[in-house]
């Protein structure tokens, strides 16, 4: 009927962008950013770039020509192709999807868990490549027995000892009476990270809410105030002051079973949350 108006055909696309509740979660969002202000993107962008160091650090100490680069939020597995498909494989494999574009970023909604499950995913991706020939392995150790790996609620997937290699021949603190002095430096440092006022030596780290982030910071004030050399994952494979110990003083090492490590970190939580 030419008594109505008259007008072209409007057409929009976009697969994300159709739902009727879009403009209401798009004006949600924008308010949330307003209201939390600056501090929100720069804890993002902290967390993203604190991830990329502990990843990179890793490659580094195992030698494999991959790194990530990051920019704020954004953040991407440099290498080449073919090798960042098979690693995008094996992730997906462990339940982390890599979209087709490659470009990853974190978002306010990703956790300290999901963080940690990243950087296991990765870690374990790199260790099969490395078994299956496809990235260099020299520095892997095939008869190294099973790793303690920390129990948390968060992971359960068990890594075998050859997942990491620790230099111990870089670690300065050997003497045979540093040992106490070593224990009080990372029982100082795990006091200050978590606010308890002491710490038992065979307290597991992410049993007392320790994670990947936490872990950073411990390794990196471990190796400021002792002058060691300590790569990020070896927090993981001693997750305990006397494990930890064990390895920056093999002379006088001590041991402790799993089960009396996560005992103690049990009670340790219980304790907390009395609180």
């Amino acid at each position: 009927d030419e008594s109505y108006p008259q007008v072209k055909t409007t057409f929009f696309a976009g697969t994300f962008f159709k739902h009727p509740l879009v403009m209401a979660v798009a004006w949600a969002a924008l308010n949330h950013i307003k209201n939390s202000g600056s501090k929100l993107q720069e804890k993002l962008n902290q967390r993203t770039t604190q991830l990329a160091e502990i990843l990179n650090s890793y490659f580094e100490q195992k030698q494999v020509p991959i790194k990530v680069v990051n920019f704020g939020s954004l953040f991407r597995f440099n290498c080449q192709t073919q090798l960042s498909n098979l690693l995008f494989y094996h992730l997906l494999e462990k339940g982390i999807y890599v979209w087709e574009g490659r470009t990853l970023y974190l978002s306010t909604a990703h956790t300290d868990e999901d963080i940690d499950q990243v950087i296991w995913a990765v870690m374990e991706s790199v260790v099969e490549m490395q078994q299956g020939g496809f990235l260099p392995s020299e520095n892997i150790s095939k008869n190294s027995g099973e790793l303690i790996t920390h129990q948390t609620h968060r992971l359960s997937n068990n890594l075998t000892a050859s997942s990491f290699n620790l230099a111990t021949e870089s670690l300065p603190v050997t003497s045979t009476t540093s040992r106490k002095k070593v224990e009080k430096t990372i029982a100082d440092i795990w006091q200050e990270l978590f606010g308890f006022d002491n710490v038992n030596i065979h307290d597991n780290f992410f049993e007392l809410g320790g994670d990947s982030l936490t872990a950073l910071q411990a390794i990196s004030l471990l190796n400021k105030r002792l002058d060691t050399k300590m790569p990020i994952e070896s927090i993981y494979e001693a997750p305990t002051i006397n494990s930890l110990v064990n390895i920056i003083c093999p002379e006088q090492n001590e041991t402790v079973s799993a089960e009396q490590s996560i005992s103690r970190g049990q009670r340790r939580r219980e304790k907390r949350s009395q609180r």
